[in-house]
Formats: C-alpha cells, structure tokens, sequence
C-alpha cells in the first residue's frame, strides 16, 4: 500500500502530462481519500 501523498505526487506528474498532451495549462488533482477534501485539491501546471 502506497502513501497518499506519495499517490497525490504520482498523480499529479500523470496529469501533467495530460495537459502537455492536450495544451492546456492548467488542471486540478482532488484526492478524495483525504480527511478534508479542501487539503486534497492541488492545480497542475505541465
């Protein structure tokens, strides 16, 4: 079992590469699984 900041990091690199994919510029990774979801939200930049 990964850590979930360990997990928010992977996917927030997945999602960095989305975006570049897409050209967009920015994007949002929530993790659900954290206590607050306020402190799950993260914006991605590629």
């Amino acid at each position: 079992m990964r850590d979930p900041l360990t997990e928010q990091i992977i996917a927030a690199a997945i999602e960095g590469s989305y975006l570049k994919s897409t050209g967009l510029k920015r994007g949002l990774v929530i993790n659900f699984g954290s206590p607050r979801l306020v402190d799950g939200i993260q914006r991605v930049s590629p």
